[in-house]
């Protein structure tokens, strides 16, 4: 398919060999004209496979120009231009953009924390998640189509077994939280009480979950049973 670019995204389709594959997602990275097959990166483990473009269908979306932001290097002294905004590119939804655009940045803060590099991880991400909120981004019903869809994405990638990113997931939901209260304290009158809206109760009940659990199971039993009570909550509402 001319249509398909590396950086899109693609869902397997018709595998015989690997049919484990089909019906998940990947990436395309490049295409081998010898024979004639994408080389894709696979969403579940990461690993790269070779598949013939008939065997995969291109499930893309291109953010719109003002749908960048900009964060700050770590160190630095100003703004720059966040090299992470191509990892949102080829998803299929605004909401999926946004959230692989934030789990890429925890992803290569880790790498760089790993190599002794001093970005902080944590402190990336939130400042990310404040740039979407401070936008306007998560406010009335795109915060809830955003915030459902981040749940329903943290309890697939915890089926996968797939725990990190799991982990950045709750961490991106605990941060939501704390964000999208501080936007409305600030809107609202000085010292009125912030009355949190119903689409968030499911965030708050996980991440009170998660540290009543974890403490004395752990943090992957925590992050599991923080899921399933969001789940719940979710559901309820």
């Amino acid at each position: 398919d001319s249509k398909m670019k590396p950086g899109h995204t693609v869902q397997f389709t018709g595998l015989k060999g690997a049919a484990h594959l089909n019906g998940t997602e990947g990436t395309l990275v490049r295409f081998h004209k010898a024979d004639q097959r994408w080389a894709v990166r696979c969403e579940a483990d990461q690993n790269i496979v070779k598949a013939r473009p008939e065997n995969l269908v291109l499930r893309k979306y291109e953010p719109e120009p003002r749908e960048r932001h900009r964060r700050r290097r770590p160190g630095g002294d100003g703004p720059t231009e966040g090299s992470v905004m191509a990892a949102g590119r080829g998803a299929d939804c605004k909401e999926e953009y946004y959230l692989r655009t934030l789990v890429a940045l925890g992803r290569q803060a880790e790498v760089a924390n790993k190599r002794g590099r001093g970005s902080n991880a944590q402190e990336l991400v939130a400042e990310a998640v404040e740039a979407f909120v401070d936008k306007g981004e998560m406010d009335g019903d795109a915060g809830e189509r955003f915030v459902k869809h981040l749940h329903r994405r943290t309890r697939e990638e915890e089926a996968r077994g797939n725990r990190t990113g799991a982990e950045i997931m709750g961490f991106i939901d605990s941060v939501l939280v704390t964000k999208i209260m501080d936007r409305l304290a600030r809107q609202g009158p000085k010292d009125s009480r912030v009355t949190l809206p119903q689409w968030l109760r499911g965030s708050l009940a996980g991440g009170m979950k998660f540290i009543e659990t974890m403490d004395s199971e752990g943090a992957h039993t925590a992050r599991v049973a923080a899921s399933e009570i969001t789940r719940i909550v979710d559901e309820r509402e």
